[in-house]
């Protein structure tokens, strides 16, 4: 333990994250977790005074834990952590002090080596920071994590560091974290012109109370942060563009372990509220993009981005990557709101993201009702942002749910300022207003905005993505989801394509595989479209029915239909 002023009640213990912090005659529990700092930290290295910086830094740090003190778990502590890292020639020698002793590298009574003797990975024996998992089984993954991320995807590997944690190998260090799953600490900066730096890692011992725990999190946690110190040794450290480096990383957890499915536990930060400008997130929640373009363009573009990053902000980088893939980020934007889109109950399979039925549901920033012919919405949008606009359409002809997304990608209003509100005006019409263009049947929309923006407008209409002024994408035939879960979705619904040629209503059965008759009743199309039915996956009896495959039988006055559904309960 090493005094910080000379006065033995002044001290800080930074092995051991439960020990005490004791000021004067207080004492107060340090849990050495890493939050992100506000964006107004996070956007403003230029204008934020560093001691302010540093005592947020500090403070989330020291902060009294108990029955009364809820904290959500972060995946990582890096981004609160650069802004401090790179700007610590401006703390005071008091500051610069506890720092070094808040970065100090572990001390571990026993360390082991990877069977690849690619990293060394340091822990206790025992006390309360035991892994409570198998080392042998993690070194294996630390291993396959390098495989796949240096040697499959070609990224350059984490620099040496020489001889620190007692060789060149790159040295994990296990410890009991609260909440966190790990952190990446830059160490020494390789170049004196660029923010590049050897680096060493830490994972919490166990993951308990943790989105997932055990090996399974420590496996994911290894890839995330192999990418940060692959991201931090190479290619450059933001802090101005964390939400980057977290999305990447993320992102990176599903490439390497797509079996472990931590990150949608992380997604609710963008799904619940989609409309600002992607830099303003955390960046767990945003990893999806990356899992859309390596589907769309391959990993290449996914590296491409980083090196472009060097010289280039990251929304930069994205967009530039994407002009030289042919398509633009505005395109792209538009894409991921429409994957966004079609997860949780409204997941297609077979299409879109690989585990959208793991995704929360995507919400809407306004909604509005079509109480006549038209409705008018005026949309305050951020620079580089997506925002969904929710139609309900109500009459006795029609019953329509319209999704509108309004993408934004104006680099120029980005970079004079990414909080900044851009209006837009939207006008939706069930007629050909002036100057309006036909979405689909007798649906017609208009989109006003200034000529200096970058937009892209998506509809979709109960449930179909529209291709303007043309037929809408088929569904397959197929009912989702399939096979159905209980308690999985939004709504415990599943919804069936049929062709209903403008009928109002059809009949809807449900068999046992013995024939017997469970559910039957009569069931409202979709709207204009009509060629969705949506069923409540009850029997008569309002009963949840029990796992087995079941007979559907849709019947309207001109077409019928027959088929098998599997549910889960």
């Amino acid at each position: 333990m090493q005094a910080l002023d000379g006065n033995s009640d002044s001290k800080i213990a930074l092995n051991n994250p439960r020990h005490t912090f004791r000021a004067g005659m207080s004492t107060i529990r340090i849990s050495f977790f890493f939050f992100l700092l506000s964006p107004f930290l996070l956007f403003a290295q230029e204008t934020t005074n560093i001691d302010s910086v540093f005592e947020s830094f500090l403070k989330l740090r020291t902060q009294q834990i108990n029955s009364s003190l809820t904290t959500d778990v972060e995946k990582c502590g890096l981004p609160s952590l650069s802004p401090v890292i790179q700007r610590q020639n401006e703390l005071t020698p008091e500051n610069r002090a506890i720092l070094k002793v808040m970065l100090d590298r572990p001390v571990r009574d026993t360390s082991i080596v990877s069977p690849q003797k690619r990293f060394r990975l340091h822990f206790n024996k025992s006390g309360f920071e035991k892994p409570a998992y198998s080392v042998d089984s993690l070194v294996v993954a630390l291993d396959s994590a390098y495989e796949y991320e240096v040697n499959y995807l070609k990224y350059p590997p984490p620099p040496s560091d020489g001889s620190e944690g007692g060789d060149s190998l790159y040295d994990f260090y296990i410890v009991s974290f609260q909440f966190l799953y790990g952190e990446t600490i830059p160490e020494v900066q390789i170049s004196p012109v660029r923010d590049i730096y050897t680096s060493f890692i830490k994972i919490d011992n166990d993951f308990a109370g943790f989105q997932t725990t055990g090996l399974k999190a420590a496996m994911v946690t290894a890839a995330h942060e192999l990418h940060h110190a692959i991201q931090m040794g190479n290619y450059i450290l933001r802090y101005a563009d964390s939400f980057f480096h977290e999305l990447a990383s993320t992102a990176m957890e599903e490439f390497v372990f797509p079996d472990i499915n931590d990150y949608p536990g992380y997604l609710d930060s963008y799904y619940d509220e989609s409309w600002e400008s992607i830099s303003s997130y955390s960046g767990y929640g945003l990893a999806p993009f990356h899992l859309m373009l390596k589907e769309r363009f391959g990993f290449d573009i996914l590296k491409r981005q980083w090196e472009i990053l060097i010289r280039n902000r990251a929304v930069e980088a994205i967009a530039n990557s994407l002009t030289e893939a042919g398509s633009s980020a505005v395109e792209e934007l538009s894409q991921f709101a429409l994957w966004s889109y079609f997860t949780n109950y409204r997941t297609i399979p077979g299409k879109y993201f690989t585990d959208a039925a793991l995704y929360p549901v995507l919400q809407p920033r306004m909604k509005s009702n079509m109480a006549g012919s038209s409705v008018n919405v005026v949309v305050t949008a951020q620079p580089v942002s997506n925002n969904m606009i929710q139609i309900v359409n109500k009459s006795l002809i029609a019953n329509d749910t319209i999704i509108s997304f309004i993408s934004d990608y104006s680099l120029d209003k980005w970079f004079a300022s990414a909080s900044s509100n851009l209006t837009y005006n939207y006008n939706f019409y069930n007629f050909q207003a002036d100057g309006s263009s036909l979405v689909y049947g007798s649906y017609y929309d208009k989109l006003s905005y200034n000529a200096e923006y970058n937009a892209k407008l998506t509809v979709i209409i109960n449930g179909v993505p529209i291709n303007r002024g043309e037929s809408p994408q088929k569904f397959d035939e197929t009912p989702w989801p399939s096979p159905f879960f209980y308690g999985k979705h939004r709504e415990d619904v599943i919804y069936f394509p049929f062709k209903f040629l403008q009928e109002n209503e059809t009949n809807i059965y449900i068999y046992d595989m013995n024939g017997s008759l469970l559910y039957g009743g009569i069931e409202q199309p979709f709207g204009v479209l009509r060629n969705l039915v949506k069923w409540r996956v009850r029997d008569n009896s309002n009963e949840k029915l029990g796992s087995g495959v079941y007979i559907y039988h849709l019947k309207s006055t001109n077409t019928e239909k027959t088929g098998k559904i599997v549910v889960v309960n």
